[in-house]
């Protein structure tokens, strides 16, 4: 079973330093890619549909991201810069704290 990105999981806004070191660290592409959705395989995506991907993930662009790694703009490394974007966004999810949900005590009334 593949690794899913977590409703409420995001890198907007967020350091990507651990992002780029795990995509430098990997030498190839990981036997089984993350999903961005339970039906929705990474390795199906098109160039331009893998960066607008990314881009609504991290809030930066890939072509930046790779282009400061050294490496070339081609589907491939989307994909794996894709995968490792989604497993750091749901590491960084789980060590958020959950906030708790706040009951309103009369949600009858209304301000004019």
């Amino acid at each position: 079973m593949s690794l899913i990105l977590k409703a409420k999981a995001s890198l907007v806004g967020k350091d990507k330093t651990c992002l780029l070191l795990k995509f430098k660290a990997s030498v190839a592409m990981p036997a089984e890619l993350a999903r961005l959705k339970k039906d929705s395989l990474i390795s199906e995506l098109g160039e331009e549909d893998l960066k607008a991907e990314f881009k609504k993930l991290c809030g930066t662009a890939a072509d930046d991201l790779l282009n400061l790694l050294g490496v070339p703009v081609d589907p491939g490394n989307l994909r794996k810069l894709l995968h490792f974007a989604i497993v750091h966004a749901n590491e960084v999810a789980a060590k958020e704290p959950q906030r708790p949900i706040q009951k309103v005590a009369d949600p009858t009334w209304y301000y004019v």
